[in-house]
């Protein structure tokens, strides 16, 4: 998602400083003034231009991001504003929601930056919003060029490879201190969605509100939320029984496609469904070609789930898993994909199945090349 907005990382952990109309019912704010760390929490329910509402909260891990039906009356409590708020949902885990607000940062607006520098916002746009794997990296690198500069910054030293390794230190130094403070406001942020005790109202069109600065948090919170779409996919069900997975992956609208349900998407977002008529667990294709023998050997070598071993399907299982829908609700299934099953005429042959067409076919298990994908039970 790629979004473009005028507010800075620093409004997410400001709301209401004014009293919001929602649509014939009146809320007090929750908060006022720029408290950073205020001591109570809430539900954020935020209503859009055109009476659009959104609702959003922490659920364990995870944040769950409500689209409700145009003009709902959420109600003045946490309870009163999950029952009434019925629409499309989104089940996004924490470090994917914080790498979604990352990418919100904009460099306009920059007199409203604080406590990020414009200095600090280009370095961490120009980085691309780095990950944390991406930050231990770049403080590796600013040790290496400290050392350096330690060891050999002297005058005998080439000057102008000192001048360049100084030059990229202070860039990175930078970065790190954008990111540090980015972070910091972001933990704030959810620092407010731990508890069900306050349900806070924003009104991005404030218009009962005489004070811009609140106005201009009140619409960067309505954006934020408005482009979390519930359609958009999330890494889900990462671990616990495939009932704990299963569960967790409930809430994201792509988690039930015909007699399959959703049980884990990867951080790569690999997915692994249930076939909910046969009861057979299908993994994502593998991302290779191979000959038999590693086919065989690939699928063993998965890592059980739910104490469950990984293994080739059989020719008659891919044909079961056809007629449940397989061919429509699995990813990446445009592939020839070899089964267990030799060919009784001669068993230097294995059966296949096409994920495209769902034809049956079969082909020399030594040499041929072909897709994997596997099954549990």
């Amino acid at each position: 998602m790629t979004y473009k907005i005028f507010a800075t990382v620093l409004a997410l952990t400001v709301f209401a400083g004014c009293s919001h109309n929602h649509k014939g019912s009146r809320h007090p704010s929750s908060l006022s003034g720029l408290s950073l760390l205020p001591l109570i929490t809430s539900d954020i329910g935020v209503v859009g231009p055109k009476g659009e509402v959104l609702l959003y909260y922490r659920e364990g891990n995870s944040i769950i991001v409500k689209n409700c039906e145009p003009l709902t009356i959420l109600g003045a409590t946490p309870a009163d504003a999950r029952s009434k708020c019925q629409g499309k949902t989104n089940k996004v885990p924490v470090e994917s929601f914080k790498q979604e607000i990352r990418k919100l940062v904009s460099t306009s607006g920059l007199n409203q930056l604080k406590p990020v520098t414009a200095e600090e916002l280009n370095a961490f746009r120009e980085a691309g919003g780095l990950s944390a794997e991406d930050m231990e990296k770049m403080q590796a690198e600013i040790n290496k060029i400290n050392a350096f500069i330690t060891e050999y910054g002297k005058k005998d030293s080439p000057m102008i490879r000192l001048e360049e390794l100084k030059k990229e230190l202070k860039s990175n130094e930078t970065r790190s201190r954008a990111i540090k403070k980015i972070d910091a406001e972001i933990e704030k942020t959810l620092a407010r969605m731990t508890s069900n005790r306050k349900l806070t109202i924003v009104n991005s069109a404030s218009l009962d509100c005489d004070d811009q600065d609140e106005k201009v948090k009140n619409q960067f919170m309505y954006t934020v939320l408005k482009n979390f779409d519930p359609k958009e996919k999330y890494p889900c069900g990462l671990s616990g029984t495939i009932e704990e997975t299963t569960k967790e992956c409930s809430e994201q609208e792509s988690s039930s496609r015909g007699n399959f349900t959703l049980i884990s998407r990867s951080k790569h977002f690999e997915e692994i469904y249930k076939d909910n008529k046969s009861g057979f667990i299908w993994s994502d294709r593998i991302h290779s070609r191979t000959n038999h023998a590693s086919a065989v050997a690939a699928c063993a070598g998965l890592p059980k789930i739910d104490n469950k071993s990984w293994r080739l399907p059989t020719i008659e299982e891919f044909k079961e898993a056809d007629v449940n829908g397989i061919r429509s609700a699995l990813p990446n299934m445009i592939y020839w994909f070899w089964s267990s099953s030799e060919d009784d005429d001669n068993t230097s042959r294995a059966w296949l199945f096409s994920g495209n067409f769902g034809d049956l076919g079969y082909d020399y298990r030594f040499s041929f090349v072909g897709s994997i994908r596997c099954v549990a039970r």
